[in-house]
């Protein structure tokens, strides 16, 4: 399902039913701290949007870019993106983010324009033109391994605020609050933070993904992350946030 909020000076519900939390967070067993104090990586990224036509055409985009992935990993290994992660979302939606160590990576990868050859890739499957926003600022904290055949369940996040230096403390909150996270989740696979696009630099995208539906519960009943919804609900003046299934292809 998806779900839109307009303006306004807080938000209810965050992708689930509170009434909803508390009845599963009940069959839920806590999972045990284990100590870790990663911080999230730093890099630029880039967040591409391809709808399919229908729910197959959709299946093949992501097959097809996960394949071309592994290829230019060992072609063009200076231009390959150091990290990728792809989610399927509503609406025969596939969503990639590539991610870069620094901006001169990145040039390097749009200089042999791979981005485009993407593009070209998925054309005759996709029912609109494929979108590609640019972010330079990409953070990402993961753990686990990740394969392509076993799909974690997560969330992918719009949250705008009232202004830029909004959208700034919007991402700290985040980032804070998604370091705590994983010493207390070790379900909880991958959170990644995309801030300061070029489009709205009042408002971030988020990719949080979990290894099944009772961490997601786990993670949303939890005292740290009502912590986090502390500082962020005051900062949030509209958001959308869609369920998704996806997995790392490259970390």
């Amino acid at each position: 399902q998806k779900y839109r909020r307009r303006p306004m000076r807080k938000y209810r519900q965050r992708c689930t039913s509170v009434a909803l939390i508390i009845i599963l967070s009940l069959f839920v067993s806590p999972s045990k701290a284990f100590g870790n104090t990663a911080s999230m990586i730093r890099g630029v990224g880039v967040l591409r949007t391809m709808r399919g036509k229908d729910v197959s055409a959709a299946g093949a985009i992501s097959k097809l870019v996960k394949d071309f992935i592994e290829d230019i990993a060992t072609k063009v290994p200076s231009a390959t993106p150091v990290r990728a992660t792809m989610v399927n979302a509503r609406g025969s939606r596939v969503v990639l983010v590539e991610e870069w160590a620094t901006l001169a990576d990145y040039q390097m990868y749009m200089e042999k324009q791979i981005g485009g050859e993407i593009d070209e890739l998925v054309a005759p499957l996709v029912s609109e033109p494929v979108t590609c926003e640019f972010f330079p600022e990409a953070l990402h904290i993961c753990q686990g391994d990740s394969s392509y055949e076993r799909k974690d369940v997560g969330i992918l996040v719009r949250q705008k605020t009232c202004s830029p230096v909004n959208g700034a403390k919007l991402r700290d909150a985040q980032r804070e609050a998604y370091e705590r996270q994983m010493g207390f989740e070790p379900g909880c696979t991958c959170c990644i933070i995309l801030s300061n696009s070029s489009e709205d630099t009042s408002q971030v995208r988020i990719i949080e993904l979990w290894r099944t539906m009772q961490d997601f519960f786990f993670h949303e009943s939890s005292e740290w992350h009502a912590k986090g919804e502390e500082k962020v609900v005051p900062l949030v003046i509209d958001m959308d946030c869609d369920f998704v299934d996806g997995s790392r292809i490259r970390h």
